[in-house]
């Protein structure tokens, strides 16, 4: 049994006094008053928070503090802060919530997403930045050019199935680099059993959606007790959590015995410097990477075929670019990226525009803190509002408008404020897959913008139907994508 020294017991009441002082002298941040014993639960809507804690932010100012079941969530609703509190004292705020139905009920504790911070999670990230580093992008270039041209193909075949083959040939694309899967029936199953396991990672994401993340306790009720409904669900999504990193993770280590493996990040892994590592890492690495390249990515890729809907002068913008520097006689290539500034730019304002994450992934306290003469409790979970802060007038003048020109060179009398700093998170809990994720958006959009018109299709008549909505199908998680306009509003000509 451990003893407490005294040195210890010292900090430990010093930390108490401190905490007692603070709480005594300093209010929480301002913030809707609640009621008694559930506080603010009641009142977060269960879809669109980023849009309510907008609104409240007009009243109770860019920090805020809402108390839900006890527990203190805060929300920054201004880069100036997120900046303060996340980047400037990062060794205070790097930590993540406990996710228990993400992490313990449905497996997904070697995500870094959902680490805390510590050793294991600097050990896991330091392997999923290393396959991320800017000089190493060029490996995935073929991979990435090959599908986006095999997507248009089957978009001229089926312009029909536009959502579907848009989601599929993102999965596809991650496959293949992770895992050099080949085209056959074994890497469509793979991306099915993918896709359904990050869908209902998004679901759970949304922090409030389950009981059970705030009284941790309840994880251990029996599936046959009523109400545990999440408890049989997460049985069944805790299997495709297994099935997404160790199947396709299998087939490379088999093929690798049998001499036949394509070359894969996974491959490589397993072959080169980094097979020194713990399989488990590896596997981790893997998973991690197809979250990133094929969930918040495929949001990207639908928000840009609503933007060229509702934007055609941009659209007509950006293909007048690639016709330039193509002449119109081949498709763009990867080295074509520095002749084609104007659909780099269009990627920034996707990324702007509709961020796939608008509340990011909360972080958490590590101890008691204090900002602009208010305390921040230990364990609060604060949020970004990284709609918000993309949609603040200040940073873009007219954010509404889907508009390329904000970041080209010249065009703007006061340089606007680089999207990614904000949509790719802040301090040492950022997501690295910025420049990936970049690559991978960049020659599709160019790939479709240099063989397609998006258009409104039009009814028996002739005339154009309704402008599809700006809206999200997947409001209530994480991730959110746009409504399925395509088959209704939009035709590829």
């Amino acid at each position: 049994m451990l003893q407490a020294t005294p040195i210890t017991l010292f900090l430990f009441l010093a930390s108490v006094l401190v905490y007692l002082r603070l709480r005594r002298s300093l209010p929480l941040p301002p913030g809707p008053p609640g009621l008694p014993i559930v506080g603010n639960a009641l009142e977060i809507p269960p879809s669109h928070q980023w849009l309510k804690y907008s609104e409240w932010s007009k009243s109770y100012g860019d920090i805020m503090h809402l108390n839900a079941l006890g527990r203190h969530l805060i929300v920054l609703d201004s880069l100036h802060v997120a900046r303060d509190l996340l980047e400037k004292r990062s060794g205070i705020y790097s930590d993540r919530p406990k996710f228990t139905m993400i992490s313990d009920l449905m497996g997904w504790d070697w995500a870094i997403q959902f680490m805390s911070y510590g050793p294991r999670f600097r050990q896991y990230r330091s392997s999923v930045v290393g396959q991320l580093r800017k000089q190493v992008l060029p490996r995935n270039h073929p991979i990435q050019l090959r599908e986006a041209r095999q997507l248009v193909r089957e978009l001229h075949t089926s312009p029909d199935r536009c959502l579907s083959l848009i989601k599929h040939a993102s999965g596809v694309t991650m496959m293949s680099i992770l895992y050099g899967c080949k085209n056959d029936g074994r890497r469509d199953e793979y991306v099915r059993v993918a896709d359904a396991a990050t869908e209902s990672l998004v679901i759970a994401g949304n922090v409030g959606q389950y009981l059970v993340d705030f009284v941790p306790v309840l994880k251990y009720v029996p599936e046959w007790l009523p109400g545990a409904t999440f408890r049989r669900q997460a049985r069944e999504w805790r299997k495709l959590c297994s099935d997404l990193i160790n199947k396709p993770f299998g087939d490379v280590k088999q093929s690798l015995i049998e001499g036949t493996a394509s070359p894969s990040l996974v491959e490589h892994m397993l072959q080169g410097e980094e097979s020194r590592q713990d399989e488990d890492i590896i596997k981790a690495t893997a998973g991690v990477l197809y979250l990133g390249g094929a969930d918040t990515t495929l949001s990207a890729f639908y928000s840009f075929m609503l933007a060229m809907v509702l934007f055609p002068d941009v659209m007509a913008k950006a293909q007048a670019e690639i016709d330039l520097v193509t002449e119109g006689q081949r498709l763009p290539e990867f080295s074509d990226k520095a002749a084609l500034q104007y659909c780099l730019c269009l990627v920034l304002e996707v990324f702007r525009w509709v961020p796939a994450v608008p509340l990011a992934v909360p972080h958490q306290s590590n101890e008691v803190d204090q900002y602009r003469g208010y305390v921040i409790p230990k364990g609060s979970i604060v949020f970004v509002n990284v709609w918000s802060i993309l949609h603040d007038e200040k940073l873009y003048p007219d954010p509404s408008q889907f508009n390329p020109d904000r970041y080209m060179p010249g065009t703007e009398k006061t340089p606007q404020l680089d999207p990614r700093e904000v949509a790719f998170g802040f301090g040492r809990r950022s997501c690295p897959g910025m420049n990936f994720a970049e690559d991978h958006l960049w020659i599709v959009f160019v790939t479709i913008l240099s063989v397609f018109d998006i258009r409104r299709t039009k009814d028996k008549q002739g005339t154009e139907n309704p402008l599809p909505s700006h809206d999200f199908k997947v409001s209530s998680g994480m991730v959110r994508y746009v409504y399925e306009f395509f088959t209704t509003s939009t035709s590829l000509q």
